[in-house]
């Protein structure tokens, strides 16, 4: 008997490429006469699909043992399996800020404004020890050319906040994992930024008395963004709610698309 490979040159298939996102599009072809084969298919709807993971790197800073590269299958593209592929974190790692960071190539290279949230994770790797000498991404994200994306799906606090293997990521992506924060961020109506020492028993009210007044916008426009990134009304008037402490690592806001960028 002949080897399979020898049979197999007889065989005459016609391969194509195609890239459907971000894994191969395979198909079996069987020609008689020959053993199975596979080749790469043209269309995404063949019958007998395969998906093939596709490996992509990404970065990994901050609170972990060994921040770097990392290279993940794209059914491993979680936030969690990157952290543990270099060691997983560190003792003091803030899990609750924990962030995805992404490129943002529709916006051009200088914006008149920012997202908030992005001006939330600026402050936060400014105010890390492990993350300051990230200056090209800081600088990335207060011009508006990269973007946070939400690690998690639930607001902070609440049981199974943290579902950072849901939250999907993409090649290039950086994944910072800060330091606990012992800080609370303030944006003034010009877009400045103010950070204060966290008090483990100020409410929102308490952090904007602290700051002058007339610097700040209208109270009802302020929203308290979380560290996971996810922002939530404020409870100011006594009929709502009681007043709850703020966590470490927040930031309250004016309720703007984008903030202007500070002088």
């Amino acid at each position: 008997m002949r080897p399979l490979f020898a049979r197999s040159r007889r065989c005459a298939l016609e391969a194509r490429t195609e890239v459907a996102i971000e894994n191969l599009i395979v198909k079996r072809m069987v020609s008689v006469g020959c053993v199975l084969a596979v080749s790469l298919a043209a269309s995404a709807g063949a019958e007998h699909n395969i998906v093939i993971p596709h490996n992509f790197r990404v970065e990994v800073r901050g609170a972990v043992m060994r921040p770097g590269p990392a290279t993940l299958a794209s059914a491993d593209a979680h936030f969690d399996r990157g952290v543990e592929q270099l060691g997983g974190p560190l003792e003091g790692a803030y899990r609750f800020a924990a962030m995805i960071l992404r490129l943002d190539e529709a916006h051009p290279v200088s914006l008149p404004c920012l997202s908030p949230s992005a001006l939330h994770a600026a402050q936060l790797l400014q105010d890390d020890p492990t993350l300051t000498n990230e200056r090209n991404v800081i600088d990335a994200l207060l011009a508006g050319r990269m973007q946070r994306v939400l690690a998690a799906e639930r607001p902070f606090g609440r049981l199974g906040t943290d579902r950072g293997r849901e939250a999907k990521l993409q090649s290039g992506d950086v994944l910072a994992l800060p330091g606990r924060s012992q800080r609370v961020y303030v944006v003034f109506a010009d877009g400045r930024a103010e950070a204060l020492d966290h008090r483990a028993e100020w409410t929102v009210k308490d952090y904007l008395d602290a700051l002058p007044a007339h610097e700040l916008a209208s109270r009802r426009q302020y929203l308290l963004h979380y560290p996971d990134g996810q922002a939530a009304e404020l409870a100011l008037s006594a009929w709502n709610r009681t007043p709850s402490a703020v966590p470490p690592g927040s930031m309250l806001a004016p309720r703007n698309v984008c903030l202007p960028v500070a002088d």
